[in-house]
């Protein structure tokens, strides 16, 4: 699962080791202590802190930020590959979980990039979590399916009812879901959003639909 740039362990005396205690979110400051210390491990991506805090009595099921993410989303998010495997395969984790965009772990990694080589992930060089998830049972829901150009996942949901006008995920700068075909430009799946513009599938018209600022500069040189 780990790629050639994935981070090595860290040794005895790094000062990324010593388990630095964070503190201001208000999310994860109203979680029960040994839960405060899970967030905090995975955050650095320390395997030794988690598997302590899980002893401890940590809820690996608990919710951490504002949009729902659990623990094990994080370290997806992360790309913190060692700490999927021990959170997956070590501990009472319900892979079925979803945030508020209604994106599961799966979801989550394709979305920050941890996919394979041919699925173009960005961030396959330090890990491919997607394969890996779904090797233990966990597949894409419609909106990880669209961002990680999964075809057959695509044509499964639409074949089973799926609307594909769907509006989804997180809501964006102009309080706002996107449908498939908006989410499939925003993460570089052009050929994804094409395939669904031929199904039937609209590009809507959006206030900011390519997340675009609200105000830019164009400069010109003559």
């Amino acid at each position: 699962m780990e790629g050639p740039h994935f981070e090595s362990q860290r040794r005895k005396g790094d000062p990324l080791a010593a388990r630095p205690r964070i503190h201001g979110s208000k999310y994860v400051d109203a979680l029960p202590e040994q839960d405060q210390q899970l967030e905090n491990a995975i955050v650095m991506g320390d395997l030794a802190w988690v598997k302590d805090a899980v002893k401890k009595g940590a809820n690996v099921n608990c919710r951490v930020d504002e949009k729902g993410s659990t623990p094990l989303m994080l370290a997806c998010e992360g790309g913190w590959a060692h700490l999927v495997r021990y959170i997956v395969e070590n501990t009472d984790v319900d892979l079925d979980s979803v945030d508020s965009g209604g994106f599961n772990a799966t979801d989550v990694s394709a979305y920050h990039g941890f996919l394979s080589w041919e699925d173009r992930g960005r961030n396959a060089d330090v890990a491919d979590i997607v394969t890996y998830l779904k090797d233990k049972g966990l597949e894409y829901t419609w909106r990880g399916a669209v961002i990680g150009g999964d075809v057959d996942r695509i044509n499964e949901f639409l074949e089973n009812g799926q609307d594909i006008e769907e509006r989804t995920g997180y809501f964006c700068e102009g309080n706002y879901q996107y449908t498939g075909f908006q989410m499939a430009m925003k993460f570089g799946r052009m050929n994804i959003a094409r395939y669904l513009m031929v199904l039937g599938a609209v590009c809507p018209r959006d206030i900011c639909e390519m997340q675009m600022p609200y105000e830019s500069e164009l400069r010109g040189f003559t």
